[in-house]
């Protein structure tokens, strides 16, 4: 059900106009959503992070303010050509016919590739799901910060809880220093809904599943910090 109607009563390509997804895929083979590579071989930055809505491949205000929000703009501005800067290695005959029926540009030239490190890759994943922000009614992030950095992973999730307002926002972790921003918290195990509620709620009970998790992992940052010198 979306908004007390059968899902099915919804026109599917204007349902995913209003959805936007960032998985954990690595961009090592060709999966069969596009959206969830981290990023794609043989294309521009421009091309990497237009494909979240690729009817504004050529809005560079777009594009810019995306990247902006995934914390890539520094990275960018380093780049022999900026958005039009290619990365990876040239793209296989088989990634050319899927992406040329989207209308990407797939020319083959002797461009300089630029390599990203795992960090970059994520936050060029991020920015294409940003670009869909501003049309977005549901955001699904899968462990969206896991190859950041902690000051990197605080700048991202200011900006996430700035642009999920008024937007419902799904957001899928195992680390639980980042997982309080949530309204309301489900802890699945073994496939099944073990506990339900915010953080505060769910610190209540005792002997749960989320109370246990969450203090580990706390006790773990702890001993790290006594064994500082």
């Amino acid at each position: 059900m979306i908004n007390g109607h059968n899902v099915e009563e919804y026109d599917p390509a204007e349902l995913r106009k209003h959805i936007a997804v960032l998985f954990q895929e690595k961009c090592n083979s060709v999966p069969p959503m596009l959206l969830t590579l981290a990023f794609l071989n043989g294309f521009s930055i421009r091309e990497n992070v237009g494909i979240g809505q690729v009817d504004r491949l050529r809005d560079d205000e777009a594009l810019l303010s995306a990247i902006s929000t995934s914390g890539l703009s520094d990275f960018i501005k380093t780049l022999p050509k900026n958005l039009d800067t290619k990365l990876g290695r040239p793209i296989d005959d088989e990634l050319s016919r899927i992406t040329n029926s989207l209308g990407l540009n797939t020319r083959q030239d002797n461009d300089d590739f630029i390599t990203p490190s795992g960090g970059q890759m994520q936050r060029l994943a991020l920015a294409r799901a940003f670009m869909r922000i501003s049309s977005a009614d549901l955001l699904i992030l899968d462990e969206p910060s896991s190859n950041l950095d902690p000051e990197a992973e605080y700048d991202l999730f200011k900006n996430i809880k700035k642009f999920r307002r008024g937007k419902t926002t799904i957001f899928i972790t195992h680390r639980f220093n980042t997982v309080r921003i949530a309204d309301r918290i489900l802890v699945l195990e073994d496939g099944m809904v073990k506990e339900f509620g915010s953080h505060e709620e769910l610190m209540q009970f005792p002997g749960g599943r989320y109370r246990y998790l969450y203090s580990l992992q706390k006790m773990g940052y702890q001993d790290i910090r006594c064994g500082v010198t």
